[in-house]
């Protein structure tokens, strides 16, 4: 029997989002239409950096309804909450340091994976304190897989940074573990 269920096309497009680079201004990002190319693809999710420049770009583009995921770029707490809140009619999700296993990050005297687990503890309350911010939901930070597993998919592992395990779809440096669950395989075609 076959238990694939039919789901819309516009769905499935709104799952999709694009990393874009808008603070860099040496970039493509900085001369192109970037509204105009994610109306005519029909993505409205973006991921993004904290705006430390270009924040009238973010406004544009959120006004033209795209929701941002953003990339904590610094772990200095206040400042980041600060630019979520500059943006935090549009930000649907805020997101840990970004890549922490190649780019180690400093917090509180703590340095590489112990400083990117407090100071995802502390991001995490500090994003749900915040009145400007509520109903975000807070990600993990993310880690870049190793050449070798590059062309393998990805393991589920279950993460903690805090007291509550969260599923996730690749390995992060929050005392992850695999799952004891594989992944579903696709179902086969049958003519």
């Amino acid at each position: 029997m076959n238990t694939n269920i039919a789901s819309r096309a516009s769905d499935f497009i709104q799952s999709i989002g694009v990393c874009a680079h808008i603070d860099d201004s040496s970039s493509s990002y900085a001369t192109s239409p970037v509204a105009q190319q994610m109306a005519y693809l029909g993505i409205s999710n973006m991921r993004v950096e904290a705006p430390y420049a270009n924040l009238s770009t973010y406004t544009a583009l959120g006004k033209a309804g795209i929701k941002f995921d953003v990339i904590s770029s610094t772990t200095n707490l206040q400042q980041q909450i600060g630019f979520l809140n500059s943006i935090s009619s549009y930000v649907a999700f805020a997101e840990g340091p970004n890549e922490v296993n190649t780019s180690p990050v400093s917090y509180q005297g703590l340095s590489g994976a112990a400083a990117a687990i407090a100071y995802q503890k502390d991001f995490y309350a500090a994003v749900h304190a915040d009145p400007l911010l509520k109903g975000v939901a807070v990600l993990f930070p993310s880690a870049v897989a190793s050449q070798a597993s590059a062309t393998s998919p990805p393991t589920p592992t279950t993460a903690t940074c805090t007291a509550t395990p969260v599923k996730a779809c690749r390995p992060t440096t929050c005392s992850a573990t695999p799952s004891a669950a594989s992944p579903p395989r696709p179902a086969s075609r049958r003519s």
